[in-house]
């Protein structure tokens, strides 16, 4: 999608995976995945980015950034690039 291009400006929501942010679109999350769809629409206890009440945030654990990068990528292209790192991860 040629939205994540766009990513630093637009986006509502961060995941955060361990002690690091990914910057992602709501609705991209919703549309793309069911289980993001569930968490969205559900009400589930977000917390809310300092200094900007707007945007959300969503807490990922048991997977770390270098697992969880790929998985949005993919979310947003249907296509995900792997390191030698995270192949293991996901085989």
């Amino acid at each position: 999608m040629r939205i994540y291009a766009n990513i630093d400006e637009f986006y509502d929501t961060l995941l955060q995976v361990e002690t690091s942010y990914i910057k992602v679109h709501s609705y991209v999350l919703a549309a793309r995945s069911e289980y993001f769809k569930a968490l969205l629409e559900g009400g589930f206890s977000e917390q809310l980015a300092p200094g900007d009440g707007k945007k959300r945030i969503i807490q990922i654990h048991g997977v770390n950034r270098t697992f969880m990068k790929p998985i949005v990528q993919y979310l947003y292209s249907d296509h995900f690039y792997l390191t030698k790192n995270s192949l293991d991860f996901f085989l």
